[in-house]
């Protein structure tokens, strides 16, 4: 489902620069692991319209090196993520029409960062989420 084929002109934000990817991209010895990306792909399949930008989220991240949560912000802009705390970060994707709740390990020694995806939605459902103070623990996908 989630190709490794080049991804060009791809933005994420409007105040966020374009990226240009290529699947080449190796030897990054700390990429980012995304465990479950087929929870994801679940989100997809009732949300459609998401697809493509979801998919070259995934095959973003997985290129990226992480060792510490501002190179999460560095990654995607400071006005696209917010660190929220108990290892928890909000990604908004496609334009913050989409956020993404992960949950960030890094280990050192492994020289790999883990992210665990714990929410998908859009930022409306985000809103209602945070107003019952549910960011901090939501478990979408289990």
């Amino acid at each position: 489902m989630f190709s490794k084929n080049k991804i060009k002109n791809l933005s994420f934000r409007e105040q966020i620069p374009t990226f240009v990817i290529e699947s080449e991209i190796t030897g990054n010895s700390n990429m980012v692991r995304i465990v479950k990306v087929t929870s994801i792909g679940k989100y997809i399949e009732t949300n459609p319209k998401v697809k493509d930008a979801l998919e070259a989220w995934v095959s973003l991240v997985k290129t990226l090196t992480w060792e510490k949560p501002q190179d999460i912000v560095e990654s995607f802009g400071a006005k696209a993520v917010d660190i929220i705390g108990g290892e928890r970060a909000v990604i908004d994707i496609k334009g913050n029409h989409i956020r993404i709740i992960i949950k960030y390990q890094f280990h050192s020694k492994l020289k790999q960062s883990v992210i665990y995806v714990k929410w998908i939605g859009t930022h409306a459902a985000y809103s209602k989420l945070c107003k019952l103070n549910k960011q901090y623990v939501v478990e979408m996908f289990k």
